[in-house]
């Protein structure tokens, strides 16, 4: 998400395996700014904001 909520990239649904699981992404085509990971998991929800500098 961008900083306007806007949805920018996503990420096909995963079946992640129970514990901690490790995903990368590719940031190469967003401009400079503040984007917001949303990271959904048995009905929760955890969101983190990340910085793009290039």
């Amino acid at each position: 998400l961008d900083i306007s909520g806007r949805l920018v990239s996503e990420l096909s649904s995963k079946s992640g395996y129970q514990g901690l699981n490790e995903v990368s992404l590719d940031m190469s085509n967003l401009s400079n700014g503040t984007y917001y990971i949303l990271v959904e998991s048995n009905g929760k929800r955890a969101i983190k904001s990340i910085v793009v500098s290039k």
